[in-house]
């Protein structure tokens, strides 16, 4: 095996981990063929995460078998969180449509299902990569609103305004209310950041003049701790 890629495998520290990447240039067959049995054996988690968070090092035709794998793993929740931040650097855009639904959904999924950093990456995803496919899932995520995290309901809300058009977003989350999929808290979080955005008035028409949408325009982020800074 590279040396490089070696230790890549074997580092700890994320900061670290971004740079042993970058001393990565090639991988040969060799290589890949010992990243695809650390992968099948299952055994040492630090070195499945660290594939993970850097999937184009994986082999490309079994790279998103193993993300989905991830997305879903329940022994091992460190291995969803790596398989979320490694799913942001890919450019799904290019899959099959029937790939791309399998992925978002599970993100969906992680996100209402997990109440800590996990959804809270994942709604990074949401917020950065939804638009690209439509509003076919404002339906699924609008619900987020009234996630426990901040984090993830501000993200929720950064994700929708492009799907829905920001001069629709109120009567959107209304409609959410009256049947039973947002609590009125959560129109009521969404609605004091929503008021916040210059030129948008309370009727929802936007004075392009004045015009900012300032800090909706882009997700919160959230610490990624490393493996030992996270129970199972």
């Amino acid at each position: 095996m590279n040396v490089n890629l070696k230790n890549f495998l074997e580092i700890t520290d994320l900061d670290e981990l971004s740079q042993a990447k970058n001393h990565i240039s090639v991988i040969s067959q060799n290589d890949q063929a010992a990243i695809i049995k650390i992968l099948q054996e299952g055994a040492n988690i630090q070195a499945i995460a660290n594939l993970l968070m850097y999937p184009d090092l994986i082999p490309e035709n079994e790279r998103i078998d193993y993300i989905l794998a991830g997305l879903r793993e329940t022994n091992f929740t460190y291995l969803v969180l790596a398989s979320v931040v490694g799913l942001g650097q890919l450019n799904i855009e290019a899959l099959p449509v029937q790939l791309i639904t399998q992925l978002i959904e599970q993100i969906i999924n992680v996100t209402k299902s997990d109440s800590g950093v996990i959804a809270e990456r994942a709604s990074v995803f949401l917020a950065e990569r939804l638009w690209h496919f439509g509003d076919t899932y404002t339906s699924q995520i609008i619900e987020l609103l009234d996630h426990p995290s901040k984090v993830v309901q501000h993200n929720t809300l950064v994700a929708l305004i492009p799907l829905v058009g920001l001069e629709n977003i109120r009567q959107i989350i209304e409609n959410a209310v009256q049947h039973g999929v947002v609590s009125e808290a959560g129109q009521l979080a969404a609605e004091q950041k929503l008021s916040e955005i210059a030129g948008f008035s309370k009727d929802s028409t936007i004075d392009d003049s004045q015009f900012d949408v300032d800090l909706l325009s882009a997700p919160l982020l959230a610490y990624i701790p490393n493996l030992d800074e996270m129970s199972p």
